[in-house]
Parts: C-alpha cells; sequence; structure tokens
C-alpha cells in the first residue's frame, strides 16, 4: 500500500498589530519558506484578493497551524496551444490570396 507524502509543515507566529489596529504582522512558515504578511480580519462583502485562513493554536506555544480555506492568489496562466504565435501579416494575406483565393471563371489551364 502506497504511503501518502506528509503534508508540509504551515505554521504562524503572530507579530504586533498593525498602524490602523484592524490587523497583526505575522511570519509564515509554508513547507521550507518563510514569509512576512498581515493577518486582517474578513470583512463581508468585500473580494478575498489573498487566502482565507483558519488558525489552530498549538498548546503550550504561541505557534498556530495554519489551514487555507480559500486561495484567492492569481494564479498562472497556461496556454493550452504550443509552438510560435499565430500572426497573419499583410504580405502572408495577400499570398494566400493568390494561391488559394478565389478563382476566376473561365476556361481551365488544366489539359
Amino acid at each position: 500500500m502506497a504511503r501518502k507524502p506528509a503534508k508540509p509543515e504551515d505554521v504562524v507566529v503572530l507579530g504586533p498589530e498593525l498602524p490602523d489596529a484592524r490587523g497583526r504582522l505575522v511570519l509564515r512558515k509554508r513547507g521550507e519558506q518563510i514569509e512576512a504578511g498581515a493577518l486582517r480580519p474578513s470583512e463581508e462583502g468585500k473580494p478575498i484578493a489573498h487566502e482565507l485562513v483558519k488558525l489552530s493554536p498549538r498548546e503550550g506555544e504561541e505557534i498556530y497551524d495554519v489551514e487555507v480555506l480559500y486561495d484567492g492568489r492569481p494564479k498562472p496562466v497556461e496556454d493550452a496551444r504550443s509552438g510560435p504565435a499565430q500572426v497573419a501579416t499583410d504580405d502572408y494575406r495577400a499570398g494566400w490570396n493568390r494561391l488559394f483565393g478565389k478563382r476566376r471563371s473561365g476556361p481551365s489551364s488544366a489539359n
């Protein structure tokens, strides 16, 4: 039976209050990365531009486990197409029309 890979540690340490008193500065360790950020309460009717998280305190420590409830960060756009861009210039279109455009009616040149 295959074992599930362990989920990387995701914890946060709360810092001082923000100057507007509507949140706190934090240090977050997500896997091997350490990030500085701000923790603010969510507000009804306002879009979530980052992550919505739930913090669970660890007993006897000033560290909180982080559970991401919603990830609102912008996702990188992956283009399904491959190869060079399809660009049609005026010269390309003129050549296309000369080769494959409407044929004139009249006698055929084929023998």
